[in-house]
């Protein structure tokens, strides 16, 4: 009550009046009110959690706000778990559980990474696939960039497995016989011409040419008879019926 608003003669009364409201008038004066309403927010303040720098402490904070606990890798969880807690190894981004025995992954999932054991960013993998669907020489690369020939290039004999200029082929090389062959096939060849037991002599065959002429072969169907018949020495007779 701000007595500064009134003129001296009004104040006494205003305070007097302000007094008997304070007080009341019915069972429980406005003052008896008062004072249970302060042991309420007394009584209630310790129930209350603290602020340190503006937060509240994880000591005063229910069990379950901290059943979610982060580390930087797995190999850094508690020895020992603690049921009812999940573990996050913020390396992979894969969540776990304490069985007991061994922290066991909450429903295997599939973290974003660059390994065989996780999945790859969707807009990457978009743009690296539109990337490989575009044509034509989207990098500008040169033909040196890639380990091709410029156009400018003259190869070499050597470089496309020809042979040079000043090659002189081996007998071997063109598949013909080796060097001294040709005196051995005519050696070869003298011996066999010379081989007079193997071929006839021209007298031979001139002999054998004489042995019989066709003008002395006679055929008739008449028999002949010794004796009786004319017969020349050196002609064959045929008698036929």
């Amino acid at each position: 009550m701000n007595l500064n608003l009134y003129s001296e003669a009004d104040v006494k009364e205003k305070f007097l009046t302000f007094l008997e409201q304070l007080a009341g008038s019915g069972a429980e004066s406005n003052m008896m009110l008062l004072d249970a309403a302060i042991k309420a927010v007394r009584d209630a303040l310790p129930q209350k959690a603290d602020l340190v720098d503006g937060k509240i402490p994880a000591s005063q904070l229910p069990s379950f706000v901290d059943d979610v606990v982060e580390y930087n890798t797995k190999a850094y969880f508690p020895i020992l778990g603690e049921a009812g807690k999940i573990y996050v190894d913020t390396s992979t981004n894969l969540t776990y559980r304490w069985s007991g025995s061994t922290y066991a992954e909450i429903s295997p999932s599939l973290a974003l990474g660059e390994t065989q054991s996780t999945a790859f960013r969707g807009d990457l993998g978009k743009e690296a696939f539109e990337h490989s669907q575009e044509t034509g020489n989207p990098h500008g690369a040169t033909a040196a960039d890639i380990g091709a020939r410029p156009s400018t290039w003259t190869p070499t004999a050597a470089e496309v497995g020809a042979r040079p200029d000043d090659w002189m082929p081996t007998a071997s090389d063109v598949g013909a016989d080796p060097y001294g062959s040709a005196s051995a096939v005519q050696s070869n060849l003298n011996n066999h011409t010379g081989n007079s037991a193997i071929h006839i002599t021209a007298s031979e065959r001139s002999s054998w040419n004489g042995k019989l002429d066709a003008s002395k072969i006679v055929a008739s169907t008449t028999d002949l008879t010794a004796g009786s018949s004319a017969l020349a020495t050196g002609t064959l007779y045929l008698v036929y019926e």
